[in-house]
């Protein structure tokens, strides 16, 4: 940061924070219906099988590491999956 605040002076509120502020007002039955109106926040982890992570190292070393960015990578030419075959190999197994 450019130095001309400090952590006294910033504010910082995410999606989280407002999913926080929901379940307060939806267990006051929804007393001020300020955070009614979202949606509610649902975390989930998707952990590929090693068969799917075995098949994707063929592509990127393991010092690499897997990432979904670069496992869900378009090819900008034909926008498809650059990995289409891994892509479908790990839906498929859902």
């Amino acid at each position: 940061m450019s130095g001309m605040f400090n952590d006294e002076n910033m504010y910082v509120w995410s999606y989280f924070n407002e999913q926080v502020e929901r379940t307060k007002e939806k267990n006051t039955n929804w007393a001020t219906e300020n955070y009614r109106w979202l949606a509610p926040l649902t975390f989930m982890r998707l952990e590929p099988s090693q068969e799917v992570l075995d098949y994707y190292f063929k592509n990127y070393s393991k010092e690499e590491g897997f990432s979904f960015t670069k496992f869900f990578t378009i090819d900008e030419t034909t926008e498809d999956f650059v990995h289409k075959s891994s892509v479908v190999r790990w839906l498929v197994m859902l």
